[in-house]
């Protein structure tokens, strides 16, 4: 990005520290940056794509994690075009086109590989939907991946609590239907089990994932993280709405994944 152009910055919890960096050294250098805190509510991003019209952006970057560059993208799409970046989804007659404005992805933790994805998922809190933007237009044009920038970053982020709060119960259900993945995963945690038979180590690498969670502090549940119990049919809902859990070795039902979730609300 040469000197002389636009950036609407956008960061999130996870890259909130780095993004004051970025933007007092950008601003010295005569770059305006604009810099876009995370809200509660950052499925729709209208007043950041007004921002980043008003500013005359022609570039957005997105620093921090997949809700920081999925935001980035969906400005992107809004600051260009008519409507609201929920009216370009993956199941819309209209979708982005080539007006997009280019995307930086700048990655601060170990999340869902948004830098090199043509998706933006975005959630509209109104309707109690979710929902992507799926689109190669919005492919990140450049993406900046450095360890250094995840070293400040709070371990709960970094580890990913919202993945880790079901992988023992994810686990064990794809398990089933991958035993072959699950094995070598199993004798890369302890590779005592490299001589079992596969169905051994596949079945004992959901134990020593679980041992593995415990080790770093992240044995938690929905409970735990104040997920309340009568919210778990929506969720459950919620995880059959978008297409790509159907690339499960084992296509979880409804009833799979409520069976998943009650789990991973209470642990011992």
């Amino acid at each position: 990005m040469s000197a002389g152009h636009s950036a609407g910055l956008r960061c999130d919890g996870a890259g909130r520290r780095q993004g004051q960096d970025v933007s007092e050294g950008r601003r010295h250098r005569g770059c305006p940056f604009r810099r876009r805190d995370s809200e509660s509510d950052r499925q729709q991003p209208y007043r950041r794509a007004q921002a980043a019209r008003a500013c005359g952006a022609n570039v957005v970057v997105g620093l921090g994690g997949g809700s920081s560059m999925d935001s980035a993208k969906a400005i992107a799409v809004e600051a260009t075009h008519k409507g609201t970046s929920w009216d370009y989804r993956w199941c819309s007659k209209t979708q982005p086109t080539k007006k997009t404005l280019p995307v930086v992805a700048v990655s601060t933790t170990s999340g869902t590989g948004s830098q090199v994805t043509q998706v933006a998922v975005m959630t509209n809190t109104e309707l109690r939907d979710k929902s992507a933007i799926y689109n190669s237009i919005i492919y990140p044009r450049a993406a900046i991946v450095d360890p250094e920038l995840m070293l400040s970053v709070p371990e709960h982020i970094m580890h990913g609590e919202s993945l880790a709060v079901t992988y023992p119960s994810f686990t064990r259900y794809t398990c089933a239907h991958a035993v072959g993945k699950f094995a070598v995963l199993g004798r890369i945690l302890n590779p005592a089990l490299s001589s079992k038979s596969d169905e051994y180590a596949a079945k004992e690498s959901c134990n020593e994932l679980d041992r593995f969670l415990h080790k770093i502090g992240m044995w938690l549940s929905l409970k735990g993280l104040d997920v309340p119990e009568n919210e778990l049919p929506a969720l459950g809902k919620q995880c059959m709405v978008l297409p790509d859990y159907q690339a499960n070795p084992g296509v979880a039902t409804m009833d799979d994944v409520m069976t998943i979730l009650r789990e991973s609300y209470s642990r011992p």
